[in-house]
């Protein structure tokens, strides 16, 4: 009948015999690889040898004496390194490695990068600014959020262009919150917060509209949301705030501004 389950990693082999010709010296070289003394008989002049009396370091023997070249020596295998057996695919569980023996200084180059990659929420990024920062009314102003709250795979930009340009191709979630204080009570009209993409405006934010005609208003929350697709490699967005209309000299603040994204998807 077929057989059924794991192919075993090697098939039956026979026991193998080495004659070995002593040369008044008390070390030998191996057919084969060992991993104990106890996986070898080993006799001289027909007299089995105790495995304490000698050592194997893998194809190294050492005998506890000097062997001449008069004497009848031989080596019965009863086990042996045959080859190199590497696991199947998806084989080894996590009840197969010990606590605390994996980092990344031990493993491949490149195992690190691929586990960040399957996992959908990388590259991810969140950032804020670091102290309230007055802007220009009634115009399209960035936002520079120049502070990293985590940035997975330094694929933002908090020094010179405020962007986020991910290396892995996908589709993102990004959010984007903007506190704005007009500093004084006045005639605030609207402001929209807004996602650009590549240069262009994305996502207007009007769905974060908010719109005041009364003395009472000062302090206002934008919030816009979107899922964004990126190629991986030129693709960026970028945070920009607009107000029109509030007398005085708005500010964002930095209390409850931030801007960020993470991948859910191909």
């Amino acid at each position: 009948m077929p057989f059924i389950g794991n192919a075993p990693s090697n098939n039956f082999v026979s026991l193998k015999r080495q004659d070995i010709t002593g040369d008044g010296t008390a070390s030998y070289t191996l057919d084969h690889s060992v991993a104990s003394v106890n996986d070898v008989l080993i006799y001289v002049n027909h007299v089995k040898q105790d495995p304490s009396s000698y050592t194997i370091s893998n194809t190294s023997l050492t005998m506890g004496g000097t062997v001449a070249s008069t004497d009848d020596f031989y080596i019965i295998y009863l086990g042996q390194g045959l080859q190199t057996v590497t696991p199947a695919n998806n084989t080894i569980t996590s009840d197969m490695i010990v606590d605390g023996t994996l980092d990344t200084a031990t493993l491949a180059d490149d195992a690190v990068t691929k586990a960040k990659t399957s996992n959908l929420m990388y590259p991810a990024f969140e950032a804020r600014v670091a102290s309230d920062t007055s802007f220009t009314d009634e115009t399209d102003v960035k936002i520079a959020f120049d502070t990293e709250n985590f940035d997975t795979d330094s694929c933002y930009d908090n020094a010179t262009n405020y962007r986020f340009t991910p290396t892995t191709a996908g589709k993102y979630y990004v959010y984007l919150r903007v506190n704005i204080d007009t500093l004084s009570v006045t005639n605030f009209q609207y402001g929209y917060a807004k996602i650009h993409k590549n240069g262009s405006e994305l996502t207007a934010g009007r769905s974060a509209i908010s719109m005041y005609n009364t003395t009472v208003g000062r302090e206002f929350t934008f919030n816009v949301n979107q899922v964004v697709e990126f190629n991986g490699s030129t693709d960026y967005i970028e945070a920009f705030i607009h107000t029109a209309d509030s007398s005085g000299n708005p500010e964002y603040q930095s209390a409850s501004s931030i801007f960020g994204a993470f991948r859910i998807g191909d």
